[in-house]
């Protein structure tokens, strides 16, 4: 074989490798998750995945960001922190994740800072879904926090169980980095009140077994009882507790999916169940990102999918995300990405703001109360 022959033939792998790799490497951006979309937990991860992919589906069917596609590849860590690493590794080195929507999970996310994923791989991750403060104390440059924290949270419920004169508030949590994050933020948050819980009451992680929380809950008989508990421990709680005759007010936290919840144990045991809300309640069409949702749901969601607040975290995760991606110009890399998202400064979100910094994650400290009505709906 000649030289001639041997550079043609060169020549003809390097255009084989190049349409091999090329949609992957230079046409499609890939945004990954790792988050919790089956088991007890289900609830508080595929919801907004779901909805961080209607605005994903939506820019790419307008042409994408700078003509490029965006590819969401969100895999399944059961709420177990062990397999979120094991799948954040893979997203970064086997999938070429540019950047990270955040998933569902104090102790999960806290696995990737522990081990210093997220550092190696120089990458951003955005709206992980919990408040928790070891996220955002010491601070951390490479998550990104849509939501408020837990102690916003929590200082709000005691202020509403207050305002209504219930000052006897008992707490049920989940016995992990979470619910004792909860735990500390509601103690201190009652002590500048002068008050202390009046009952204790845990459970395990990744579970729903609260019978024994039920029982305390009911002894009790406290008017108020504050929820650190997550979606399907919650709706188990709920249930439980009306039906063995429990009359206090419950208030949880916003890692809930509270449509999930009626539709799990149904309305009449939803009724009057509360949470906290970072987010605008889904019913609100008088602020733009909420409409915006709404209509992409109307076009790209399954045809039984409902609002929810969950779905729309994710929906606003995601343009932030792709707003970043955008800032970062049509050759976009995990570096240009993060430092787009350092450089946002307060950018309106459709009605809802968002502000970063050199040395600012904690976009938004907005904290609402929601209830289900008679009928099954989220009321604020």
């Amino acid at each position: 074989m000649n030289g001639t022959v041997l550079i043609r033939a060169w020549w003809a792998c390097l255009v084989c490798a190049a349409v091999a790799i090329g949609p992957a490497a230079a046409q499609v951006l890939v945004v990954g998750q790792s988050t919790t979309l089956s088991g007890p937990q289900a609830g508080s991860g595929e919801p907004m995945r779901a909805g961080a992919k209607l605005y994903f589906d939506s820019v790419n069917a307008a042409g994408g960001v700078h003509g490029r596609k965006v590819h969401l590849i969100s895999k399944d860590d059961q709420y177990k922190p062990e397999l979120t690493e094991k799948h954040v590794a893979e997203l970064i080195e086997k999938d070429d994740a540019i950047v990270l929507l955040g998933g569902a999970g104090t102790a999960n996310n806290e696995a990737l800072l522990r081990n210093g994923l997220l550092e190696r791989a120089g990458i951003a991750l955005v709206g992980p879904r919990t408040g928790g403060t070891a996220l955002r104390r010491p601070f951390n440059p490479w998550m990104f926090h849509i939501r408020g924290s837990y102690a916003d949270e929590v200082t709000k419920a005691v202020e509403q169980f207050t305002a209504i004169a219930r000052k006897r508030i008992g707490i049920v949590y989940q016995n992990d980095n979470f619910g004792l994050d909860g735990l500390r933020a509601a103690e201190l948050a009652l002590a500048r009140l002068g008050l202390k819980p009046e009952f204790l009451a845990s459970y395990e992680r990744n579970s729903t077994e609260v019978k024994k929380a039920v029982e305390q809950a009911v002894q009790a008989g406290t008017p108020a009882i504050l929820l650190l508990t997550t979606t399907g421990a919650t709706a188990a709680f709920t249930a439980q507790y009306k039906a063995a005759g429990g009359a206090g007010q419950l208030i949880g936290l916003s890692v809930n999916d509270l449509p999930a919840i009626v539709r799990e144990i149904g309305v009449q045991a939803a009724r009057g169940l509360a949470l906290t809300s970072v987010f605008p309640s889904p019913t609100r069409t008088d602020i733009p990102i909420v409409k915006e949702y709404r209509q992409a749901l109307a076009r790209f969601g399954a045809e039984d999918a409902a609002p929810s607040t969950t779905a729309l975290e994710g929906y606003i995760a995601a343009r932030v995300i792709v707003e970043a991606l955008r800032r970062a110009g049509p050759n976009p890399t995990r570096a240009s990405v993060m430092k787009s998202l350092e450089s946002f400064g307060r950018t309106d979100i459709g009605g809802f703001p968002v502000e970063f910094g050199p040395r600012v994650r904690g976009g938004s400290h907005y904290v609402d109360v929601t209830i289900v009505n008679r009928n099954g709906q989220v009321l604020r």
